[in-house]
């Protein structure tokens, strides 16, 4: 029975869980006595396992791969447009600064001109071709005509600079959404590859911590078996000793009786009055 028993403790720690794992590296084979124990006892200690040692070199690899702090592409033109849309003034229209003004003026006043000498040479002829107040009041009513002209203008002006300044609002406000759509997009696209990496950070750590708790388990393991081998050969030389000292006693006193025989053999009485020959031979001894 302590033989076997012996068997179960020498032999190699192997895995019990239902998936693969890697064989155990700590073994108590050739420890065949106590001071075989206490030797490995005292130079045993923990070694990670390759299951470990891999677990940890893909955590810290991936921990190199952590994306860079997200830098907008599109921030700086935002916040130019965003500028210029906040510096805007408020609109304002001055006919006499607007340029188009300036070309339908020149373009009226000519048209006035060449109407107030057509008028003109038509008042002459009719004349006789020669000056006359007609003539002029004819020039003069024909410029104040194509000159009116210009005046009315200026509210198609007005509403053209108008909707000019509207729809320059408008494209700025345009091209700002623009940018905040490409924008919000890219830093979409960057939490998710951020997102992934915390994810990935997160299955290799608890990789690394369920390959180390199995390994080290293992080692506990050993631990324990060497305490338990050790409590074994421990019991077997105290039985060893007690069978001894069994042993020598019975010796003892079969030596005690045989010498008793021996005295009463030789002195014909049982020895009262003088130690027993056991008691003699054990003073001998």
């Amino acid at each position: 029975m302590a033989s076997k028993k012996k068997e179960e403790l020498l032999q190699p720690e192997v895995q019990t869980q239902a998936q693969p794992a890697a064989q155990s590296t700590y073994s108590a084979e050739g420890l065949n006595s106590r001071a075989d124990v206490e030797k490995a006892m005292a130079n045993v200690s923990y070694r990670p396992g390759q299951q470990v040692t891999d677990a940890a070199d893909a955590l810290k690899q991936w921990q190199q791969n952590r994306p860079a702090d997200y830098q907008s592409s599109y921030q700086d033109k935002i916040n130019s447009l965003l500028g210029q849309l906040l510096e805007r003034e408020n609109f304002q229209y001055s006919y006499t600064r607007d340029p188009l003004y300036r070309q339908y003026e020149q373009l009226y006043t000519q048209n006035a001109h060449n109407a107030s000498a057509d008028a003109a040479a038509q008042a002459a002829a009719l004349t006789g071709g020669y000056g006359s107040s007609y003539a002029t009041s004819a020039a003069q009513q024909a410029y104040q005509q194509q000159i009116g002209g210009l005046a009315s203008a200026i509210p198609t002006l007005y509403n053209l600079a108008l909707d000019t300044y509207q729809s320059g609002g408008e494209e700025l406000v345009n091209r700002l959404d623009q940018l905040n759509g490409q924008e919000q997009n890219a830093q979409t696209l960057y939490d998710r590859q951020l997102q992934d990496y915390y994810t990935q950070l997160q299955q290799k750590g608890e990789a690394y911590n369920d390959a180390y708790a199995k390994d080290y388990g293992q080692y506990q393991e050993h631990l324990n078996r060497l305490d338990t081998l050790h409590g074994y050969y421990t019991a077997q030389e105290q039985a060893q000793a007690s069978r001894r000292q069994q042993t020598f006693n019975g010796i003892m006193t079969v030596l005690g009786v045989i010498g008793d025989a021996i005295q009463l053999a030789i002195s014909g009485t049982t020895g009262l009055g003088s130690p027993p020959a056991s008691a003699r031979w054990r003073a001998a001894c």
